[in-house]
């Protein structure tokens, strides 16, 4: 994840701006400070939501068959030629694609799919 403090570097400010509003809205002393402190948690809260659904929105996707090729996994089971591996947080079926033996906890590059088994090859 890269730039997970946006969302706070700019909601930090805006409290502070929003807080002396609400607090020369409220008319001072301890009314003008409720109000303040209302007011600016709430612009936090809503900065900080739109942050994140704007991440959530540009964020890649990765789902569907397309994406798995070139991914990069460990060998769960040794391949003899067939095994598992873990590519993508999940486990997958998998088969080295020259039928040589490739070790557990080698790294692999998924080069191809047949149905449900992921064609391997060793890094």
């Amino acid at each position: 994840m890269k730039n997970t403090t946006k969302g706070i570097l700019v909601s930090i400010p805006a409290f502070v701006v929003i807080f002396l509003i609400g607090y020369f809205l409220g008319g001072g002393g301890f009314t003008g400070t409720v109000v303040g402190l209302v007011i600016g948690m709430l612009a936090v809260l809503v900065i900080m939501l739109i942050f994140g659904l704007i991440k959530s929105q540009t964020t890649k996707k990765y789902t569907g068959r397309e994406n798995l090729v070139g991914s990069i996994g460990t060998v769960r089971e040794a391949l003899t030629p067939e095994g598992w591996a873990m590519v993508n947080g999940m486990l997958w079926k998998a088969r080295s694609t020259d039928g040589s033996n490739i070790e557990k906890n080698e790294r692999i590059q998924v080069v191809a799919l047949d149905g449900l088994t992921v064609i391997v090859k060793k890094l």
